[in-house]
């Protein structure tokens, strides 16, 4: 683990970011990352046609992959779903 100092917001707005679309990638079943876009919550419940309850509920049950944004932070729960991880999903119950 690396020692990161941080000056402004600003900077680490742009770490935590980058952190975030990291670990999606390697939860990811996508091959062109450049493509993928990360959904909220929110986002992800209008693409599967349902509420955001539901979608927590995919994620905590391990049904939709997922990443805490605020993980480790002590502040509530902030999930990125990428669009390839609930187009996987949707194919799957469909199949």
């Amino acid at each position: 683990m690396s020692t990161v100092i941080v000056t402004t917001s600003e900077e680490l707005k742009n770490i935590v970011n980058m952190a975030v679309l990291e670990a999606l990638a390697k939860h990811s079943n996508t091959i062109n990352q450049k493509e993928d876009k990360v959904l909220t919550v929110k986002e992800a419940a209008k693409s599967l046609n349902c509420c955001t309850k539901t979608v927590l509920n995919l994620i905590s049950v391990g049904k939709l992959p997922a990443i805490n944004k605020n993980r480790g932070s002590g502040r509530r729960a902030a999930y990125r779903v990428m669009d390839s991880d609930v187009k996987a999903f949707l194919k799957r119950q469909r199949a």
